[in-house]
């Protein structure tokens, strides 16, 4: 099994979505998603609204998006916080 830390993986995507034209904003989350025929429409907590063709929710186990949309979780989360360095595999509970 390969684990590739996730702070890695952010700042690849990060980097090629900026390279497209994007802008990454963090501390901004989703507080309303409505879907018409051919678009979504997002409300974020800073009070901007968004709309789009689609939305990707790629905000773990406890998912504002799924929740949003009214499906629930298939499967479970783990409570446990894991910490890997230098190969050295680690669970750590709260």
């Amino acid at each position: 099994m390969l684990l590739v830390a996730q702070w890695r993986t952010e700042a690849v995507l990060c980097a090629y979505f900026e390279k497209l034209g994007g802008t990454v904003e963090y501390g901004i989350g989703l507080e309303r998603l409505s879907q018409a025929e051919r678009s979504v429409s997002v409300t974020l907590t800073n009070c901007e609204t968004v709309t789009a063709a689609y939305v990707v929710g790629c905000d773990g186990g406890r998912s504002a998006t799924r929740k949003a949309i009214g499906l629930s979780l298939v499967g479970e989360t783990l409570d446990d916080k894991t910490m890997l360095r230098r190969g050295l595999y680690r669970n750590f509970r709260d």
